[in-house]
């Protein structure tokens, strides 16, 4: 009895205005991860390269989590209480710590993918290729199901967080299988980091000492050759860089939460919430880190927003005249074919080109390493 007032005390606080930011920060982040997953595609058939396959898989993993994590709570706004029941909190539960465990470790692997390639340029073109990155991707996701079942199994459990509309990890585990739990999956999250932060400061040392170098022997000749290779190495750090340091800011405190609560240091309900909430954010944030880094999807976007605005312009235009039935058809093919037009317009660089600028500026690297 005392547990249902207190649940009915919980919904009776439900702010709407919660839900509708919740939505709000939802919404974009599913439409942006959309937007990178066609760009992905179509840029994966010029240079099916392993960072684009990660960068696939990455915003494949977040437009799913945003998803299936955030409706159990947009129900519970829309109804004023949790829908479901118990099972609907271990759905939710699982969606939650599959998602963030699927995306933290393909993140990690672009930081691993990024050291291998400035580490041992020659191994990686030869060893790491498209194919690979494939095939750590599934495996990397069905390791990612495997350890967030294990709750649903018996091993760990999930409780609803303090306002009640949403189930995570329970904080405050008393179970021996609850704080083993725990403990496993804060020290999974611990190494992600502490992997993280070890190549990112690894890859950026090593490019400024190869930039140093180069700068005083390459000459002018080879340094155009290599141009093309050399570009398109400082947009896979760029992107590795700025997606880790999300990363990292929003898996951090996820992480020293478990263990704090787990040590009995720090007890607060209002942090937890917080740090599931970054948790969240890094979904949504991820697929604008590639916009910002990669120049194939600026151009991709400003080739979008041009044709939008073209195509309005074109249905204003049309809706003041009289329309012929060629004009109907030719106005359906131009509204239904929007995302066609996210090309690459930038000339893009032949994988073949690339591959071999790559392989000639490799072994200079090899040898100047």
């Amino acid at each position: 009895m005392a547990e249902n007032t207190t649940s009915k005390s919980l919904y009776e606080d439900l702010q709407p205005i919660q839900g509708v930011i919740l939505g709000l920060i939802g919404t974009p982040g599913i439409i942006a991860n959309i937007f990178a997953i066609v760009v992905t595609v179509k840029l994966l058939r010029q240079q099916n390269l392993s960072p684009n396959v990660f960068v696939f898989g990455l915003a494949c993993m977040d437009c799913f989590g945003i998803i299936v994590v955030c409706t159990p709570t947009w129900l519970c706004y829309i109804f004023g209480r949790w829908a479901g029941g118990q099972q609907m909190c271990k759905f939710q539960g699982f969606m939650t710590l599959f998602c963030t465990l699927g995306t933290g470790f393909i993140a990690t692997s672009m930081s691993v993918d990024r050291f291998i390639a400035v580490k041992w340029p020659l191994h990686h073109r030869q060893r790491v290729t498209a194919k690979v990155a494939k095939r750590l991707v599934l495996g990397l996701v069905t390791t990612a199901g495997v350890v967030a079942s294990f709750p649903v199994l018996g091993f760990g459990s999930f409780v609803m967080n303090l306002t009640g509309t949403y189930c995570t990890l329970n904080w405050f585990a008393e179970d021996k299988e609850d704080i083993s739990f725990s403990y496993m999956y804060a020290v999974i999250g611990m190494m992600l980091v502490v992997t993280v932060i070890f190549c990112n400061i690894n890859v950026v040392v090593k490019l400024c000492k190869r930039e140093d170098k180069l700068r005083g022997m390459s000459r002018k000749s080879e340094q155009q050759e290599n141009q093309a290779s050399r570009t398109l190495e400082k947009q896979f750090t760029k992107m590795m860089i700025v997606i880790s340091l999300m990363f990292l800011i929003c898996w951090t405190p996820f992480v020293i939460r478990i263990i704090s609560n787990l040590a009995g240091v720090w007890i607060s309900w209002s942090a937890d919430l917080q740090a599931s909430r970054l948790l969240l954010l890094n979904l949504v944030l991820d697929p604008f880190t590639y916009v910002l880094t990669r120049q194939h999807y600026r151009h991709a976007l400003r080739d979008l927003c041009c044709a939008c605005r073209k195509n309005k312009r074109r249905q204003g235009f049309k809706g003041n005249s009289s329309l012929t039935s060629s004009s109907r058809n030719i106005r359906i093919t131009n509204s239904s074919n929007i995302l066609d037009v996210i090309d690459i317009k930038e000339e893009p660089v032949k994988e073949q080109e690339v591959m071999k600028n790559m392989k000639s500026s490799d072994s200079c690297n090899e040898s100047l390493v």
